[in-house]
């Protein structure tokens, strides 16, 4: 693949906010290349390589949500006590 397609390929995945492949582009493709994929299956590898990410993101988010209402709580709980 030429630079610019590269360049090109690299930029329309981060506009779709397809950080995880956009990020692991060369990877993903030298291991289709050495498992021979198919279209198809290098397509669906990526497209389940995104939703994986995607959803550990959402997980941390709803994380670092329960920890700051935690927080928020005992701060709370902590002056109504004295």
């Amino acid at each position: 693949m030429s630079e610019l397609v590269h360049a090109r390929v690299v930029e329309h995945l981060k506009r779709l906010r397809l950080g995880f492949v956009a990020e692991r582009l060369d990877a993903l493709l030298s291991e289709a290349a050495r498992q021979d994929a198919t279209y198809l299956d290098f397509l669906d590898g990526l497209l389940k390589g995104e939703i994986e990410a995607k959803q550990r993101e959402i997980v941390q988010m709803a994380r670092n949500l329960q920890d700051r209402n935690l927080i928020s709580l005992d701060r709370s709980g902590s002056a109504a006590m004295a």
